[in-house]
């Protein structure tokens, strides 16, 4: 079951403010450029136009694979769960 999500923007400790400035995200290796959106003392909301490129291991067929792929969403289900979707490169 997901979230009502106005009820989760009910939570929000800390207004935000609309703000467009350029910015970084570092992961590992990975280096995204990207625009903010808006942000807070709280967070921060960007975008880019770079892929995120990840790696999964997961069990297919009664074994561990890796497959690598794409994130392409994210969506917060509640407090505590955060759900991802990850679109596989082609083979």
């Amino acid at each position: 079951m997901g979230a009502d999500p106005k009820s989760l923007a009910d939570q929000r400790q800390v207004e935000r403010q609309v703000v467009a400035v350029p910015l970084r995200l570092l992961l590992g290796e990975q280096e995204l450029s990207g625009t903010t959106r808006d942000a807070s003392a709280g967070g921060v909301m960007f975008t880019t136009d770079a892929p995120l490129e990840v790696e999964i291991e997961l069990e297919e067929d009664g074994r561990l694979v890796r497959r690598k792929g794409r994130l392409s969403r994210v969506q917060r289900l509640n407090a505590d769960e955060v759900a991802f979707a990850v679109e596989f490169d082609r083979e």
